[in-house]
């Protein structure tokens, strides 16, 4: 499991990816060279962790959503079977 990352980062992230949203890619590097870009004046460590908030949402926009299939009713055989062995 990875950290939690806390508000500030957070915050950051989704403010720059609604502002830039199409400057981001899924490459982490790429990522970084983008924050440093628009002037963000912050630790390396801190640009770090932007950079990996913002590539893991970007790599989660890009993943299909997959509908599970809603449960198929069960059929009175099975329920009348059931209730026999009362």
């Amino acid at each position: 499991m990875g950290r939690i990352k806390n508000k500030m980062i957070k915050r950051i992230g989704e403010e720059m990816l609604k502002r830039y949203g199409a400057s981001f890619t899924n490459d982490f590097q790429a990522n970084k060279k983008t924050i440093s870009k628009f002037n963000m004046e912050c630790s390396k460590s801190i640009t770090n962790m932007i950079a990996g908030y913002i590539t893991h949402k970007v790599k989660e926009r890009e993943k299909p959503r997959i509908h599970e299939e809603q449960p198929k009713p069960r059929s009175t055989a099975v329920k009348y079977r059931n209730l026999k062995r009362l």
